[in-house]
């Protein structure tokens, strides 16, 4: 992604002595030690934010690692890996970059957006949190690009979505609602029905966990159709049921990333405790992308409304098990919808 840039009144900017000391202590660190002594690296209470850019020497040495540990493992193919050696280090790396930006100021000077929006197509639940929690700090103060934005909408999209919400049959509250507080979900929510065309970047794929919907491309030139029942039966992980079928059906690569998540949804769709994750997820997707129109004046979606609906009847559930944690996403979501709505009736009314 490139250096961190230094601020033009570099020589002027006096670097707190906590910095210089975090600093040194990496300085001459091997791979293994850097992430180490990253955990070790605390901020003062009741000090004043440093700027961002005085920790570039740490800054741009995470963005060599995430840049290598993003690489995708073949051409053709969107869903990234990462070795079990590397997952820690990314974790580390990931967790204090998020500390980091808590405490610091001038957070343009981040570099290592595009290797976020790679990291979105990890599988690990972990990688995938805090990856979002990381682009909820930047996605509003950095100068991302046009192409950036574009890339984050497409890529949360399909997380954002669930699966498909009340309209689709599958309201939250009921798909995080406890035994006995909420009503039968629909068995079709680990199915997957995904329809795709053969010419790249033609989409006309099946959002909602029930199957419907379905749109058509431009100039496609012929539609395929994928049905695939109980998927959380097959007694494998969505990576790899998405390799299975990578390897008997050209799908383009403009749309393995909602195939993907679709098959992840569907494995999530058996357990209590994976949809709560997953509806976690979700939010957390919603939010970045609430973050990113406020900051890009970018109109909402009409499904807002929707989704709005949504969340307020999962903080009404009268189920003490769901996690205070989830409610506590959809009050931060709720309040980020309302933000955006209200600069949206003075921008383009």
């Amino acid at each position: 992604m490139g250096k961190v840039q230094k601020p033009k009144n570099r020589a002027r900017q006096q670097t707190p002595k906590f910095v210089k000391n975090a600093l040194a202590s990496v300085a001459d660190a091997s791979d293994s030690e850097f992430f180490q002594r990253l955990r070790a690296i605390k901020f003062p209470p009741g000090t004043s934010k440093s700027d961002l850019s005085l920790w570039a020497p740490i800054l741009d040495r995470i963005d060599g690692f995430l840049q290598h540990a993003c690489r995708p493992p073949s051409d053709g193919v969107v869903f990234h890996s990462v070795a079990s050696e590397q997952r820690g280090r990314l974790v580390d790396a990931l967790r204090f970059s998020a500390r980091l930006l808590e405490h610091t100021s001038n957070r343009t000077a981040y570099n290592s957006i595009e290797h976020l929006l790679e990291l979105l197509h990890v599988g690990t639940v972990e990688i995938l949190e805090l990856t979002l929690c990381l682009l909820h700090r930047v996605v509003r103060a950095s100068s991302m690009s046009r192409e950036h934005g574009t890339v984050l909408r497409s890529r949360l999209a399909a997380l954002a979505n669930g699966w498909g919400g009340a309209a689709a049959g599958f309201p939250m509250a009921d798909m995080c609602a406890g035994e006995g507080c909420g009503s039968a979900l629909p068995l079709s929510g680990g199915n997957v029905h995904f329809e795709y065309y053969e010419e790249e970047g033609a989409l006309g794929a099946s959002s909602d966990a029930s199957g419907g919907g379905g749109g058509s491309g431009g100039a496609a030139e012929e539609r395929h159709v994928l049905d695939i029942p109980n998927v959380s039966q097959f007694g494998k992980s969505a990576e790899d049921i998405f390799g299975s079928i990578l390897e008997t059906r050209k799908v383009p690569l403009a749309v393995q990333q909602p195939l993907l998540m679709r098959l992840r949804l569907a494995i999530a769709f058996a357990s209590l405790s994976a949809r709560r994750t997953w509806t976690g997820l979700q939010l957390r997707a919603f939010l970045v992308l609430m973050r990113h129109q406020s900051y890009a004046n970018i109109r909402a979606p009409p499904t807002d409304a929707d989704m709005a609906a949504d969340i307020a009847a999962l903080l009404e559930l009268d189920d003490p098990s769901v996690p205070v944690s989830l409610r506590a996403l959809g009050i931060q979501t709720l309040s980020a919808m309302c933000h955006v709505m209200s600069m949206q009736a003075s921008v383009f009314v």
